[in-house]
């Protein structure tokens, strides 16, 4: 009976593990100059915080302004 939990336990935490790619939120921040950025991130304001980031790295801050175009 403890193995039937036992394999039962490691089963759910394989599917917790694997679905939680699919729950992530995918942000894009686009700026005026044509620069954009993306990120995947568990957590909505974490993913808005990095797409900015790699929009301002790919020279979004230069000439124009990054902004999130997209959250899902």
């Amino acid at each position: 009976m403890s193995r039937l939990f036992a394999a039962a336990f490691i089963g759910l935490t394989i599917a917790a593990t694997v679905s939680t790619s699919a729950s992530a939120f995918h942000c894009i921040a686009h700026s005026t100059n044509g620069a954009h950025g993306w990120a995947n991130r568990i957590i909505l304001e974490r993913a808005q915080a990095v797409a900015l980031r790699a929009c301002a790295a790919a020279g979004g801050n230069a000439g124009g302004h990054c902004r999130i175009t997209y959250c899902r």
